[in-house]
Protein backbone atom coordinates (compact mmCIF):
# COMPACT_ATOMS: atom_id res chain seq x y z
CA UNK A 1 0.00 0.00 0.00
CA UNK A 2 1.37 3.24 -0.98
CA UNK A 3 0.42 6.08 0.90
CA UNK A 4 -0.09 9.32 -1.56
CA UNK A 5 1.79 12.80 -0.07
CA UNK A 6 -0.75 14.76 1.53
CA UNK A 7 -3.27 12.88 2.52
CA UNK A 8 -3.70 11.08 6.14
CA UNK A 9 -4.12 7.75 6.42
CA UNK A 10 -7.25 6.00 7.52
CA UNK A 11 -5.65 5.10 10.89
CA UNK A 12 -5.11 8.51 11.93
CA UNK A 13 -8.50 9.92 11.56
CA UNK A 14 -9.58 6.56 13.50
CA UNK A 15 -7.15 7.65 16.29
CA UNK A 16 -8.03 11.45 16.02
CA UNK A 17 -11.22 10.44 16.24
CA UNK A 18 -10.99 8.48 19.51
CA UNK A 19 -9.07 11.23 20.82
CA UNK A 20 -12.14 13.60 19.41
CA UNK A 21 -14.29 11.65 21.91
CA UNK A 22 -12.50 10.93 24.66
CA UNK A 23 -11.85 15.09 25.25
CA UNK A 24 -15.74 15.10 25.05
CA UNK A 25 -16.40 12.26 27.08
CA UNK A 26 -14.11 13.42 29.95
CA UNK A 27 -15.24 16.95 29.70
CA UNK A 28 -18.94 15.94 30.11
CA UNK A 29 -18.02 13.73 33.06
CA UNK A 30 -16.36 16.87 34.42
CA UNK A 31 -19.04 19.12 34.19
CA UNK A 32 -21.14 16.55 35.89
CA UNK A 33 -18.80 15.96 38.46
CA UNK A 34 -19.07 19.66 38.73
CA UNK A 35 -22.41 19.96 39.43
CA UNK A 36 -22.36 16.92 41.99
CA UNK A 37 -20.05 18.81 43.58
CA UNK A 38 -21.73 22.01 43.56
CA UNK A 39 -24.61 19.91 45.20
CA UNK A 40 -23.22 18.39 47.75
CA UNK A 41 -21.47 21.57 48.66
CA UNK A 42 -24.88 23.08 48.96
CA UNK A 43 -26.36 20.38 51.51
CA UNK A 44 -22.98 20.43 53.17
CA UNK A 45 -23.82 24.84 53.74
CA UNK A 46 -27.47 23.64 54.39
CA UNK A 47 -26.93 21.00 56.98
CA UNK A 48 -24.08 23.70 58.71
CA UNK A 49 -26.81 26.16 59.07
CA UNK A 50 -29.02 23.81 60.53
CA UNK A 51 -26.04 22.81 63.07
CA UNK A 52 -25.93 26.01 63.78
CA UNK A 53 -29.66 26.22 64.70
CA UNK A 54 -29.77 23.37 66.83
CA UNK A 55 -27.27 24.47 68.91
CA UNK A 56 -28.73 27.79 69.70
CA UNK A 57 -31.71 25.99 70.42
CA UNK A 58 -29.62 23.53 72.25
CA UNK A 59 -28.52 26.93 74.00
CA UNK A 60 -31.76 28.20 75.07
CA UNK A 61 -33.05 24.67 76.12
CA UNK A 62 -30.41 24.66 78.42
CA UNK A 63 -30.80 28.24 79.50
CA UNK A 64 -34.84 27.35 80.49
CA UNK A 65 -33.59 24.22 82.40
CA UNK A 66 -31.58 26.34 84.44
CA UNK A 67 -34.07 28.66 84.90
CA UNK A 68 -36.80 25.59 85.76
CA UNK A 69 -34.02 24.09 88.03
CA UNK A 70 -34.51 26.25 91.41
CA UNK A 71 -38.72 26.41 90.67
CA UNK A 72 -38.68 22.68 90.34
CA UNK A 73 -36.22 22.24 93.80
CA UNK A 74 -38.61 24.86 95.12
CA UNK A 75 -41.60 23.25 94.01
CA UNK A 76 -39.97 19.96 96.14
CA UNK A 77 -39.24 21.56 99.15
CA UNK A 78 -42.46 23.22 99.36
CA UNK A 79 -44.34 19.56 98.49
CA UNK A 80 -41.80 17.97 101.30
CA UNK A 81 -43.03 20.64 103.79
CA UNK A 82 -46.38 19.88 103.08
CA UNK A 83 -45.97 16.69 102.93
CA UNK A 84 -44.52 16.96 106.78
CA UNK A 85 -47.46 18.84 107.98
CA UNK A 86 -50.03 15.91 106.40
CA UNK A 87 -48.11 13.27 108.57
CA UNK A 88 -48.35 15.35 111.50
CA UNK A 89 -51.74 16.16 111.15
CA UNK A 90 -52.81 12.47 110.21
CA UNK A 91 -50.44 11.64 113.21
CA UNK A 92 -52.44 14.25 115.24
CA UNK A 93 -55.86 12.77 113.85
CA UNK A 94 -54.96 9.18 114.87
CA UNK A 95 -53.78 10.08 118.35
CA UNK A 96 -57.02 12.03 119.24
CA UNK A 97 -59.02 9.37 117.62
CA UNK A 98 -57.21 7.07 120.16
CA UNK A 99 -57.39 9.36 123.37
CA UNK A 100 -61.50 9.40 122.65
CA UNK A 101 -62.13 6.15 121.91
CA UNK A 102 -60.01 5.89 125.19
CA UNK A 103 -62.80 8.19 127.08
CA UNK A 104 -65.25 6.55 125.54
CA UNK A 105 -64.32 3.43 127.37
CA UNK A 106 -63.75 5.08 130.57
CA UNK A 107 -67.37 6.89 130.38
CA UNK A 108 -69.22 3.88 129.61
CA UNK A 109 -67.50 0.21 130.30
CA UNK A 110 -71.01 -1.20 129.83
CA UNK A 111 -71.35 1.13 126.75
CA UNK A 112 -74.39 2.63 127.55
CA UNK A 113 -73.37 5.45 129.67
CA UNK A 114 -73.81 8.11 127.27
CA UNK A 115 -77.80 7.39 127.24
CA UNK A 116 -78.43 7.67 130.88
CA UNK A 117 -80.26 11.21 131.46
Amino acid sequence: MAEKNGVMPVWAWIVGAVIVIGIILTGYLMVQTQQRLETVQSEFESAKEEVVQANARTAELDKQVANLKPELEKGNAERNELQTKLDRANSEIERLKSELDQAEAVQSPSGNALSEP
